[in-house]
């Protein structure tokens, strides 16, 4: 039976797919803990357990500024900060695109936060509609294995939020997260607790769409029909 591989950054990303979780082809889920060496460890997990498809999946941050969080993005290309580029599977990406009544976008691969001033820069030289830290990894891996694979996104931090910088301290490398490094950053930097607030929100509305599309799409997740 076909299976399709999903990395995301962190767990609680992974919620959004518990509507397909439990069938007989669901997915098979990895974490990168918001760490591109992680990212491309698993992702080579996955390509030698046999899947047949690699998607990358969660939170983004925007960099176009007609995004809101809780928008989601289909990636049609992806590029990081080296110029290079990678084009994600036609097939795949149209079947999401049509499904979900979404016009694909180009994304960027990053290997850390991006701030604002960077956010900017960004988008007036690639016209990336968002950012995140796992699509490049993907895309340079399994098209060297010759795996389709997609990028379904929501985003998170619109292009004129940052997020806190300490905040990517409290993800462990499994993908779930350390409340002491929150709890220190709340106490060093307390001026950040309305923005940590903020985010709190911006990530449910991201969850939410994301598991709307999840419902939408099912366990073939756009890659094959069951």
């Amino acid at each position: 039976m076909p299976t399709i591989g999903v990395i995301t950054g962190v767990r609680k990303e992974a919620d959004a797919l518990r509507p397909i979780m439990g069938h007989p082809q669901s997915p098979l889920i990895r974490f990168s803990g918001a760490r591109p060496l992680i990212a491309a460890d698993v992702v080579d997990e996955l390509i030698a357990l046999g899947v047949d498809g690699i998607l990358s999946f969660g939170s983004a941050g925007g960099l176009s500024p007609d995004l809101e969080p809780g928008d989601l993005i289909v990636g049609r290309e992806i590029v990081d900060d080296a110029g290079k580029s990678w084009v994600c599977d036609s097939n795949w990406t149209t079947h999401l695109e049509q499904a979900l009544e979404i016009q694909g976008s180009t994304v960027f691969g990053s290997d850390g936060l991006v701030n604002i001033p960077a956010k900017h820069r960004i988008f007036d030289q690639t016209q990336a509609a968002i950012v995140d830290m796992e699509s490049h990894i993907v895309a340079k891996k399994a098209s060297e294995k010759g795996i389709p694979f997609a990028i379904l996104r929501s985003v998170v931090d619109p292009r004129d939020f940052e997020i806190p910088r300490w905040i990517a301290d409290s993800v462990r490398p499994n993908g779930t997260i350390s409340y002491l490094p929150i709890i220190s950053g709340m106490c060093i930097f307390p001026w950040h607790i309305g923005r940590l607030a903020s985010l709190g929100g911006y990530n449910k509305r991201a969850m939410e769409s994301l598991g709307s599309a999840v419902r939408v799409l099912g366990p073939g997740l756009g890659l094959f029909a069951l």
